[in-house]
């Protein structure tokens, strides 16, 4: 049987690739960069009932969806969909198959450029929390499922929203730094997986991984408000991570 290339995942290289090539659309559109992207993918992947990928994907090249968005290249922006997709369906295939999600993320620097290590660094998370946050508010579907679990599991991501962002969200962001703190980035990481994997078990009959005690019984069960607008994606440093293999 021929695998669908759709379904081969990036490679460390093309990671970086689709970095670059996103840094390339020009003003006066601003394209998300990737770490953020990869937050907005994660929602979409997690919504009950699918958006079509020609509704959502000039949000990636633009802020505002505009379809001038694109590289001046042709065969670059071929390319750059083409990775975008891949993306999109190496997400959707890790959850399907109950995997730990391994988001991209930039590490935080300091002001010498070296990357923060402990509780600081968990605000690499901001930019996936500020991505998931925009696909929640353009479409349907995460909000209104009237799942406890699903409610508690979307706090575990949006609890990383920045602040300019975080709305109605900072006093329960708030809450959960002092009833279920996390100590450092791969901690972090972690309770972002389990969260995503809980709500894809609920959204799209994806069995979550079982853990030894359900991590959603940590955070308050509340239901998610709407929260402020999407800011724009914001310059980072060139400390990448990336999904860690």
């Amino acid at each position: 049987m021929t695998k669908n290339p759709y379904d081969v995942p990036l490679s460390d290289d093309e990671f970086v690739e689709i970095g670059e090539l996103l840094a390339q659309i020009e003003e006066p559109y601003e394209s998300m960069e990737a770490d953020r992207m990869d937050g907005f993918l994660t929602a979409l992947v997690l919504l009950p009932e699918p958006v079509s990928p020609s509704d959502w994907m000039p949000y990636v090249f633009d802020e505002e969806g505009r379809p001038e968005a694109v590289l001046k290249d042709e065969t670059e922006q071929r390319r750059l969909e083409d990775l975008v997709y891949r993306r999109y369906r190496s997400i959707e295939r890790t959850l399907e198959a109950c995997e730990p999600l391994d988001p991209i993320i930039y590490d935080v620097e300091d002001e010498r450029g070296r990357p923060v290590g402990g509780y600081e660094a968990i605000a690499a998370l901001e930019p996936f929390a500020a991505g998931f946050l925009e696909a929640m508010n353009r479409w349907p579907g995460l909000r209104e499922t009237e799942n406890e679990l699903v409610d508690s599991a979307l706090l575990g991501i949006l609890r990383h929203l920045p602040e300019d962002l975080a709305g109605d969200m900072q006093e329960v962001k708030n809450e959960l730094e002092f009833e279920s703190p996390l100590e450092n980035l791969k901690q972090a990481i972690e309770d972002v997986a389990e969260s995503a994997a809980e709500i894809a078990g609920v959204t799209r009959g994806f069995k979550p991984r079982e853990t030894e005690k359900p991590r959603a019984a940590k955070r308050p069960a509340r239901p998610i408000r709407g929260h402020g607008g999407h800011a724009g994606s914001g310059g980072r440093g060139p400390g990448f991570r990336g999904p860690r293999h």
